[in-house]
Formats: structure tokens, C-alpha cells, sequence
């Protein structure tokens, strides 16, 4: 026991050094991982922002070092800790949380609350200002919790995806800064930040931040919430907001394939399922998808499933294909058996706005990963894909997708629809 206090005091010695001394690169900590500080608080809120305020820090303890950082003359007396575990309530008091400052919460289910072990006057304290950079998973209860225990505003970050399609979450904010992609990776991918300064009592107007400085008020008694979130490029984004606002009747009728690639049954003279469009450096056409022959050998051994069938040599599961399968009547219906159509790659990582697209006939069937909406025949089709490969469409589709790289229901429905093609710029 005496080993492990020592240990776990050279262990804080070294996180409370880290934090307070260390540069802003994105760090991990017991599992967590955390926004670099300018993160959290970026150069354009000043120590005014913090002044005579009692400051709590939630879940990431890593905050007080932050703040400990920009604001060397914050008292200490004026923050205090809320802390789920025993070595975040010791990294508390090493980074100067007085012990009377730190407070125990726990999660029960979706609900994070307060200890009962704490005493009555911690059960129902709030404060001027609640800060947290929580784990991406439990958002929606962090954000419920903050809002319990704050008197007025409370600091907020999330995922860029978070407001994505969902912009009632931009509700009582009242700065928003896009932070880009300086959380962390994610696998292979890169996640991006954004924070928000909420307002418990709501707010008239929500000030968009860039990162160089420069920002834009909009007047959310006026005009409602935004239709779309905010990305970096501000201009852009009002652009964007200036031509749905005209309310330009949108995409409805794009319908999502059902069969995946597990289920898919490779069959000779079975019907034609395509997965995804496909690429988008060739031009639209039929061929543009992986050899037939790699996916014969992916279905070829009836033995194999679940992982053992994605590790089969000759077929990379990630990569995007069509082939011939037995497909359900359902699936048919749900992939667009019976119509000519128009089919999207699901999603679009490179944040250009175009989506690859290509025409399909009757007579074919969209898998999982592919959105597909009927046309009349293919000249309209076509047409179609001109229409969304124009660069006011991707520059307005960029920017409805500014925090997402996936297509959905709510992409669709903003973009307006080909025959309005001369009512916008």
C-alpha cells in the first residue's frame, strides 16, 4: 500500500508538471483524452471573462492546470473540482484545488449526479461558471448536469459532429468557436472540437468565432436558430444561411439501401447490388466499382462468417464494391429495385461538397453504405448528377456537411431541389 502512494504521488508530480508547464499538444490522462488548452480557453477570452466568478471544473481535473496556466492570478479559493474517482480528487488537490473545493459525483445509468457521501450544502451549490470537456460519449448527460448547477453560463465541448443536423442543441449559445481538428485521432480519423459558451438563461444573439480572430453575430431572436452549424469559413456559412432561409423546398425522397455486405450472397445470375458509387475521380458511369472476381472469392467459402469472412484473403471488407447476390423482396423495395435512380456514396471525407453520384436502372438493388432516389429515366437522372456536381451545389452542400462527412436524411432535405436551380447563387 505504502508503494502504491508513492507511486501514485510521483505519478501526480508528473501530470501536475505536465499540465501547468507543458505546451498545448493534445495529452491523455487515465483514459482521457483532452483538447490542448487553447482548446478549452481560447486567446479571445481574457482573465475579465473569469473575474470574481466561482469557477467549477467537471470530469477533466486537467482544466484547473489549464486555467492555472492563462490566468497565473486566479484565486484559488474561487475554483473548485468535481471529481469521480480517487486519483482525480489527488490530482485536484496537487494542481491547488483546496480540499473544501473538491466535490464527488458519479454516473448512475445516463445520470451523473452528486455523491450522497457530500454534505448538504454541496447537493444543491451552483456556480457562476461550469466548465468540462467530457468524453464525446456522454454529452448529452455532461450537458444536462452543467446546466443543473450553473447560476449563469457554462463552457462546452464537443465533437464538431455534435450540432451536425441537430442546430435546437445551439439553444442558449452564446459563443461558438470552431476549433478544427486539434482534439485527437480516432482510429484513423481525425475528431474536431468545438466550444461553446451556453447560456442557462438563453440567449438573442449567438457570436460565431473563427480562428483567426474574426467573428459574425446573428440574431437569433430575429431569425431562429441557424439551419445548419457553423463551420470555420464564417462567410461561407452566412452565405449558406442567406439561401435557406428562402426555405427552397429540399430533397426528400432519398431512401437509404438495407442489405449489408455480411448478408450479401453472391449468385451468378443474381441481382446487381451496389454498395456505394464508387469513386469520385472517374466520371459517372456503371464500371467504376471493385473486380467481381474479388468479391466471388470474398463470398466463396459458405463456412466463413463475422470476422473470420472480413479477414478472407483477396477482399479488403473496407473496400467499396457491387456484386451479384440473392436479395429479399424487402430488400429490393428498400434498394430501389424498381425504379431508375440516382444512388450517393454514404459518406464524403474530403470535405469538397461533391458527392459522388452515379445513374443505376431498374432492375438493381442499393446496399447499406449507399442513398438512392428515383428519376424518371435516364436523361433525368443524368441531369440530376450535373445539377449536383455544379460548384454553387458543392460549395452549399460543403457547407451544410462543414462538421460531418456523412449524407443523411437532414443533408437531403436542405439542398434545394434542381428545379429551383436559378432562384440561388
Amino acid at each position: 500500500m505504502v508503494i502504491r502512494q508513492r507511486q501514485l504521488a510521483r505519478w501526480l508530480e508528473g501530470v501536475r508538471d505536465e499540465i501547468l508547464v507543458k505546451g498545448n499538444e493534445p495529452q491523455e490522462c487515465m483514459g482521457w483524452k483532452y483538447t490542448p488548452a487553447e482548446a478549452i480557453i481560447p486567446e479571445v477570452i481574457t482573465d475579465r471573462f473569469f473575474e470574481n466568478k466561482t469557477i467549477c471544473v467537471i470530469i477533466n481535473t486537467e482544466i484547473v492546470g489549464h486555467l492555472r496556466r492563462r490566468f497565473p492570478k486566479m484565486p484559488l479559493r474561487r475554483i473548485f473540482a468535481m471529481v469521480e474517482n480517487d486519483e482525480r480528487y489527488q490530482m485536484a488537490l496537487s494542481l491547488g484545488v483546496p480540499k473544501e473545493n473538491i466535490i464527488r459525483i458519479t454516473r448512475v445509468g445516463k445520470k451523473i449526479m452528486i455523491s450522497e457521501n457530500n454534505n448538504e450544502a454541496n447537493m444543491t451549490r451552483k456556480f457562476d461558471l461550469v466548465a468540462t470537456n467530457a468524453d464525446f460519449k456522454i454529452l448529452k448527460e455532461v450537458r444536462r448536469f452543467c446546466k443543473s448547477i450553473s447560476k449563469k453560463h457554462f463552457i462546452f465541448i464537443s465533437d464538431s459532429a455534435y450540432y451536425h443536423s441537430k442546430t435546437h442543441l445551439l439553444e442558449g449559445v452564446e459563443d461558438y468557436y470552431h476549433m478544427g481538428d486539434i482534439f485527437h485521432r480516432a482510429g484513423t480519423a481525425k475528431v474536431g472540437a468545438v466550444m461553446a459558451i451556453v447560456n442557462v438563461d438563453g440567449t438573442d444573439t449567438l457570436t460565431v468565432h473563427a480562428g483567426d480572430s474574426s467573428k459574425v453575430e446573428y440574431d437569433v431572436k430575429k431569425r431562429g436558430l441557424p439551419k445548419t452549424a457553423p463551420g470555420k469559413d464564417l462567410e461561407e456559412w452566412q452565405w449558406t444561411e442567406n439561401i435557406l432561409s428562402q426555405n427552397f423546398s429540399g430533397y426528400e425522397d432519398w431512401n437509404k439501401g438495407t442489405l449489408s455486405r455480411e448478408d450479401a450472397v453472391f449468385k451468378d445470375n443474381g441481382v446487381m447490388v451496389a454498395f456505394t458509387a464508387g469513386n469520385r475521380g472517374k466520371k459517372y458511369n456503371d464500371s467504376n466499382f471493385a473486380d467481381r472476381e474479388l468479391v466471388k472469392k470474398w463470398n466463396s467459402k459458405a463456412n466463413l462468417t463475422g470476422q473470420a469472412k472480413k479477414k478472407q484473403v483477396g477482399m479488403d471488407f473496407n473496400t467499396k464494391f457491387w456484386t451479384t447476390a440473392k436479395v429479399s423482396d424487402d430488400d429490393k423495395v428498400n434498394g430501389g429495385y424498381y425504379h431508375d435512380k440516382i444512388v450517393a456514396s454514404h459518406a464524403s471525407p474530403d470535405h469538397s461538397g461533391l458527392i459522388p453520384m452515379k445513374f443505376l436502372p431498374k432492375g438493381t438493388v442499393c446496399g447499406e453504405n449507399c442513398w438512392w432516389r428515383p428519376v424518371k429515366n435516364k436523361a433525368g437522372g443524368m441531369k440530376e448528377l450535373e445539377y449536383f456536381a455544379e460548384p454553387k451545389t458543392c460549395k452549399l452542400i460543403r457547407n451544410i456537411k462543414s462538421n460531418a462527412i456523412s449524407n443523411s436524411k437532414a443533408v437531403w432535405n436542405l439542398i434545394p431541389k434542381r428545379e429551383h436551380r436559378h432562384k440561388w447563387s
